[in-house]
C-alpha cells in the first residue's frame, strides 16, 4: 500500500483516484520497478512448485512400531504394578482359637501377616 499524510478534505478523492488507477493496473509496473530499485534482485531462481503427496503407510511403519512398543510396555508396567500392590496393606489373621469361648486361664495363638507385596 501507499502511505502518506493527506488532508481530511482530500482523503476521499485521492482514495478514489488511487483505487481507479490500481484497478487499471497502472501501479503494477511501478511496484515492480520499486522492488527492483529498493529491494534488489532475488538471487533465487523461481522453479515450478512440486506438490508432494502425503506419506504412505509403509513410510510410517517406524512411528507405528514405536507407538505399539510404548503401549505394550505401559500395559506390562501397569500389570506389574497391579500385581505388586494387590495385597499391599491387607492384614491376614490366622488363629488357632477354638470356636467355643475359652475359660479363664486358657490362651490361643494369633498370627498376623502384613502383605507388602
Amino acid at each position: 500500500g501507499v502511505f502518506m499524510p493527506i488532508r481530511p478534505d482530500l482523503q476521499q478523492p485521492i482514495s478514489w483516484a488511487m483505487t481507479s488507477q490500481m484497478s487499471e493496473g497502472k501501479f503494477d509496473k511501478a511496484t515492480v520497478e520499486a522492488r527492483r530499485a529498493y529491494l534488489g534482485t532475488n538471487a533465487c531462481v523461481e522453479t515450478e512448485k512440486v506438490v508432494k503427496e502425503g506419506m504412505k503407510v509403509v513410510e510410517m511403519t517406524g512411528i507405528f512400531m514405536i507407538l505399539a512398543s510404548g503401549m505394550v510396555l505401559g500395559f506390562l508396567v501397569n500389570l506389574f504394578y497391579l500385581k505388586c500392590t494387590r495385597n499391599a496393606g491387607k492384614v491376614e489373621k490366622k488363629t488357632d482359637a477354638p470356636a467355643e469361648p475359652m475359660a479363664d486361664g486358657e490362651s490361643a495363638t494369633v498370627e498376623v501377616t502384613l502383605h507388602n507385596f
